[in-house]
């Protein structure tokens, strides 16, 4: 098997009237970890970061503004036993087969900045 290495990229993020949608490029394998910063976004902003063609949902944060916050999120589900179906306490990463992620940011005022920092491998 082909050794996998990280992959980051950043996205930068305007909102108009409190809202955005933005995309990572499309990606593949597992996300390892995301860092939201904020330049000026909301106190109040909200996220909801699906992936784009299957609707996974991967994290929904809320009130991740502020000036000049910086916040890590490492996203995870929880596993399902093999025969009975049934959740068990154990938590794997969320693996992405080339779907773009995408972003839904909402906030209660207007024009505001940040970025994002996704990582995956």
């Amino acid at each position: 098997m082909a050794a996998s290495y990280p992959r980051k990229q950043t996205i930068t993020v305007t909102t108009a009237a409190g809202a955005a949608t933005v995309y990572s490029t499309a990606i593949r394998g597992e996300i390892n970890w995301i860092k939201f910063v904020s330049t000026d976004l909301d106190a109040g902003t909200d996220v909801a970061v699906t992936s784009e063609d299957s609707g996974q949902l991967i994290l929904s944060p809320a009130n991740i503004g502020g000036a000049a916050v910086s916040t890590f999120f490492y996203p995870a589900v929880v596993h399902n036993d093999n025969l009975t179906e049934a959740a068990v306490a154990a938590f794997t990463k969320i693996a992405i087969a080339n779907e773009r992620i995408k972003f839904v940011f909402s906030a209660a005022v207007g024009a505001q900045t940040g970025s994002i920092v996704l990582c995956w491998g």
